[in-house]
């Protein structure tokens, strides 16, 4: 069974992955660096399914409530210092953006939008139909959306408009990501390695590991992988995630510390902090472009996260 405590190792990929969003955006990563996004869909539909484990009887409109005070004050904070059309502002603070229901879509911070209902989505439909019960409805809803998306533009998965009038494509990445991890974190119960110790198989889970990681950080950021379907990163996404849980190998033993935590929990703020953090870069004129991107940004990050994402979290928790 998998544990309840926090797993830190994946603290250090939501930090990995969110660097790597910022290296895409700044058009210093290659094509395929979008994918880093599929990534928090699974993350953010498997620890779903984890918490609803752990805490099987909370409130739907706790639920909620904490999503939207754990993602609304930051998101909010960066779409009104951002500026732009009043209208659009408003769309973005409702978490319409990137929904099918606004004409607009292509923003830094798109996948907040789509992450929040879906997420509210999968939360009303497990509780209402249960595990295991919900786990074929889950697998279809997954397939279904990874086919569509996959089929829609030859196996790029960087999509976000809304096709045929009612089909809004970030919606069905969060459906397909967020299902994805659901259904990972039900299947991992079910998936245990050997009890046996041999540095044969340390070396081996090792040797994935490091594979699996070298195999994003190379195609996200120095050359596009020369294959069609993006459904690949998927399929290794889930072994290393596998392997990460299990804390068998040596990289996912030697990123299981506290300094992985600390560094996933500025993940969401390094994200949202992006758009601000370009325009404030672009008025530096010495030095280089990429690393003034980077400090910035990572400076907006770590202050958003101290300053508004982490206190008004605690108040709202103080306060239920």
């Amino acid at each position: 069974m998998i544990k309840n405590s926090k797993i830190q190792n994946i603290e250090f990929l939501r930090f990995l992955f969110a660097i790597i969003i910022v290296l895409y955006h700044s058009g210093s990563a290659t094509p395929d660096g979008y994918l880093a996004v599929e990534i928090f869909f699974i993350l953010a539909g498997f620890f779903l399914a984890k918490s609803l484990e752990k805490n099987p009887d909370i409130p739907y409109i706790v639920f909620i409530k904490n999503k939207l005070a754990r993602l609304w004050p930051l998101f909010a904070f960066a779409v009104i210092i951002s500026g732009g059309n009043l209208y659009d502002m408003i769309f973005k603070l409702l978490f319409l953006h990137a929904t099918g229901i606004t004409l607009k879509y292509k923003s830094f911070i798109w996948f907040v939008a789509p992450f929040f209902w879906t997420m509210l989505g999968y939360f009303a439909l497990i509780k209402t139909i249960k595990f295991p019960k919900a786990l074929p409805l889950i697998g279809l809803l997954t397939y279904l959306s990874y086919v569509y998306l996959i089929n829609w533009h030859n196996g790029n998965l960087n999509l976000r408009e809304t096709i045929n009038c009612n089909v809004s494509l970030a919606m069905l990445r969060g459906i397909a990501g967020i299902g994805f991890g659901i259904i990972l974190e039900q299947c991992f119960h079910y998936i245990n390695l050997s009890n046996h110790n041999s540095k044969f198989r340390y070396l081996l889970i090792s040797f994935i590991e490091f594979g699996i990681l070298f195999f994003f950080i190379y195609h996200m950021i120095f050359q596009p992988i020369k294959y069609d379907n993006k459904l690949i990163f998927i399929i290794f996404f889930a072994i290393l995630l596998f392997f990460f849980i299990k804390k068998q190998g040596l990289l996912s033993q030697l990123l299981e510390n506290q300094y992985s935590a600390i560094l996933g929990r500025y993940a969401y703020g390094i994200y949202i902090m992006q758009a601000l953090g370009f325009k404030l870069a672009d008025k530096i004129t010495f030095g280089y472009p990429l690393v003034n991107q980077l400090i910035i940004i990572l400076t907006l990050g770590i202050i958003g996260y101290h300053l508004i994402e982490k206190p008004i979290y605690q108040k709202f928790r103080r306060m239920r």
